[in-house]
């Protein structure tokens, strides 16, 4: 009975050591919106995706950012708050805006500073960008396929039935006739030119 007591608390603590580990990568596999906290158009756009060796690979892309920060301020560092622990932790410095990061700590958000110098191990100077990281929704909904609906074949005869033709109509005036017809306007035209040169031989002249 002891034995069976000692599986079940370690098949739970199994349990819960998976649990904390999935909900970990959830929690850092996402996208995050950095918006400015001192009211500037400054932004960046982070993804991150857990690769295969158990790294978080993590591509940024700002707009808008000022260089220098600040006349004796020359550098932005780029840092993430543990998501167990709660420590901040540095990812790096962001250079001109579009940078890449690998870091084994899952986090739940970050934020840029100011950094006179950016090798500093922890943040000093003030926070001008931060955002949580958010699900991607795009992978986290699953796609709604539309059926396609295929005609029965025993309502086609149908459906065609439904469908009304309209002849188009084909002349049945043949050659001959037209002849005539082109014939009988040349008469009329050289009649025509007949009386008018009548007319003007046989008027009296003044």
């Amino acid at each position: 009975m002891r034995k069976v007591s000692i599986f079940i608390a370690g098949f739970l603590l199994f349990l819960g050591i998976f649990a904390s580990a999935s909900r970990s990568v959830i929690a850092s596999e996402g996208q995050v919106e950095l918006r400015s906290t001192l009211g500037d158009d400054s932004r960046c756009f982070a993804a991150s995706v857990l690769m295969q060796d158990l790294n978080y690979n993590i591509l940024m892309s700002c707009r808008d950012l000022i260089y220098p920060a600040q006349p004796e301020i020359l550098s932005y560092a780029i840092w993430a708050t543990g998501k167990d622990d709660g420590k901040v932790f540095k990812l790096g410095a962001l250079n001109f805006g579009k940078v890449t990061f690998r870091t084994p700590k899952a986090f739940v958000n970050i934020f840029i500073t100011q950094e006179r110098n950016v090798n500093e191990p922890q943040p000093k100077g003030i926070v001008v960008m931060k955002g949580d990281l958010m699900p991607i929704t795009f992978l986290e909904t699953r796609p709604h396929i539309t059926p396609t609906i295929t005609p029965n074949p025993k309502n086609f005869g149908e459906i065609i039935g439904t469908v009304s033709v309209t002849p188009t109509p084909i002349s049945t005036q043949s050659k001959a006739s037209r002849f005539v017809a082109a014939g009988g306007l040349l008469a009329l035209g050289g009649i025509f030119v007949l009386i008018m040169i009548i007319v003007f031989v046989t008027r009296p002249r003044k």
